[in-house]
């Protein structure tokens, strides 16, 4: 349903849109190896419950995915997640949330003024959240074991910055495929 919402949202054709999820779900598929292609075979008109999302490896994953990811980015912006910045030189302003390739994303989120890391914390670990629904209420969710945060904080002295090491008493909590809340992994700033 997300996927034809979305192609719906940027003026795909009900035709189109239709064509392209139902020839999926009404396909029968069979295996194919080095050894030959398989007799059994799965799907077909009565497959049910129809499946998720569009197939491994179907061409247009990459043009779906960066569609329904602007629009939860949008949404994540709308929120006022993200980074503000304006150019020191054009003034142009820029309101970045994060970026997508592919099948990943990285979520920015930076302090706002005269604000603590504790406050920023606190509203990394709500976009976090967010995120998250956004992407369970698409069909997909987040693995741990393949997601990271990294705080990026400078230290001065003598006129001079370093990065400060990871704080390993924080930890930003997320939700696992199966529903289950667990930490995601902390990594130094390099």
């Amino acid at each position: 349903m997300m996927t034809y919402l979305t192609m719906r949202h940027y003026r795909v054709t009900k035709q189109a849109a239709t064509s392209s999820i139902a020839t999926l779900f009404e396909m029968e598929h069979k295996v194919r190896t080095t050894y030959g292609i398989s007799d059994e075979s799965y799907g077909g008109k009565d497959w049910m419950p129809k499946p998720d999302g569009i197939g491994q490896g179907n061409g247009y994953a990459p043009a779906l995915w960066a569609g329904i990811s602007s629009l939860m980015l949008k949404v994540m912006s709308d929120k006022g997640y993200g980074t503000k910045l304006r150019s020191p030189i054009s003034k142009v302003f820029l309101h970045m949330t994060g970026y997508s390739f592919v099948d990943d994303t990285d979520f920015i989120e930076t302090a706002l003024p005269n604000k603590t890391w504790t406050s920023l914390f606190v509203r990394a670990q709500k976009g976090l959240q967010l995120w998250e629904t956004l992407l369970r209420t698409t069909g997909g969710a987040i693995e741990p074991t393949k997601s990271h945060w990294v705080r990026i904080s400078h230290k001065w002295k003598n006129g001079k910055s370093s990065l400060e090491k990871a704080n390993r008493n924080k930890h930003l909590e997320v939700r696992d495929p199966n529903g289950h809340t667990t930490y995601l992994q902390q990594i130094e700033a390099t």
